[in-house]
């Protein structure tokens, strides 16, 4: 071995030693492993005239949380989930979310809190159209109780109509045709199928 590759051999040692607490600290709050994750859904479709009814499951592993799409304190540190439904020559509302728990995060503030989710949520969206074919991709953040946090990514194709239970509290339509809120009755639905 001459100098030169004793000196680089040495460089990329030295390289690894420093980078490795990275990796690690990285790997720990960065969640960069695809085949670990801490949630999992589901899609599914109704068709009724011109109108798509979408229901996506979400069921968040025990002692994690999925942030909202609206992450709330503007302080809030954290990735919002964001929901993209698909179908050819569909029209989608915006995806309906039940309401989220105030999870205080102090890491940002004495104050701060965040839209967070746990156990199992239901959310809703109408297209307008008709298709065959439905997708729909999330995008979004877990966390676990102890601080550390995964990016979740997942795609989706309907499973077809579902249980009727998931669309018993499908929230009314208003005259936008945009859904809103159905209340007490969808927090029932969503306590019977957790």
């Amino acid at each position: 071995m001459n100098i030169k590759q004793v000196v680089l051999t040495g460089l990329i040692l030295f390289a690894v030693v420093i980078c490795m607490p990275a990796n690690v600290a990285v790997g720990q709050v960065g969640g960069f492993d695809p085949n670990q994750n801490n949630a999992s859904a589901e899609l599914f479709t109704r068709t009724d005239g011109g109108k798509i009814q979408a229901v996506i499951r979400i069921k968040i592993d025990k002692g994690w949380h999925l942030y909202g799409d609206d992450l709330g304190h503007p302080d809030a540190i954290g990735t919002p989930t964001t929901v993209t439904l698909g179908a050819e020559g569909v029209k989608w509302s915006k995806v309906v979310f039940p309401k989220p728990h105030r999870l205080p995060q102090k890491i940002a503030g004495p104050d701060v809190w965040i839209n967070s989710y746990d156990g199992t949520i239901l959310l809703y969206a109408v297209g307008e159209g008709s298709s065959q074919s439905v997708t729909a991709k999330i995008d979004a953040q877990t966390c676990s109780d102890t601080g550390s946090c995964m990016l979740y990514a997942e795609s989706l194709k309907s499973l077809g109509r579902g249980d009727d239970a998931l669309f018993a509290a499908f929230p009314a339509e208003s005259s936008d045709s945009s859904p809103v809120s159905n209340g007490l009755a969808g927090w029932l639905a969503l306590a019977f199928l957790a």
